[in-house]
């Protein structure tokens, strides 16, 4: 009669063990909210100009093509073309959570192509990403300084 009363608790915790065990593996990670651009990320020439300049940790991003970044850019500023998806993947993964990120395009007309890389680099959990609204052209507009690449001319 023990054997049985001891297989009986056996089977009983065993089946026990393998019902949690299941449980665990189907319970999935709550889904991470992704963070939000808002109107505190986009900000006018003046307000991204001044954090600018007042941010040491600073990552300047580009999302221009290789073109238009050769003929005019910000100080220091990176260009990451979106178009080369493996190249933009690997350098938004390596943006830390201390720097502060601007990243400007073309023009307000390409915010709706830019947003979604922009969620991209917000997605790192950084805190700190700015949005140039109107892009390099409203910078243009207001005389802001533009820095042009040096280019090959002919080995001179």
């Amino acid at each position: 009669m023990k054997k049985y009363l001891f297989l009986a608790i056996a089977l009983f915790f065993s089946t026990l063990t393998m019902v949690e065990a299941q449980s665990l593996s189907q319970m999935k990670a709550p889904p991470r909210k992704m963070p939000k651009m808002d109107e505190s990320n986009i900000l006018n020439v003046e307000d991204f100009e001044k954090l600018m300049l007042k941010s040491a940790n600073r990552v300047i991003i580009d999302l221009r093509s290789k073109t238009e970044f050769d003929n005019g850019r910000l100080d220091g500023a990176i260009n990451l073309n979106p178009a080369d998806t493996l190249a933009f993947n690997e350098a938004v993964a390596k943006i830390n959570n201390k720097s502060v990120v601007f990243i400007y395009g073309a023009n307000k007309k390409n915010a709706k192509v830019e947003t979604p890389l922009i969620q991209k680099v917000m997605n790192t959990n950084n805190p700190n990403v700015y949005y140039l609204d109107g892009g390099f052209e409203a910078w243009k507009k207001k005389n802001k300084p533009v820095f042009q690449v040096a280019t090959d001319i002919g080995g001179f």
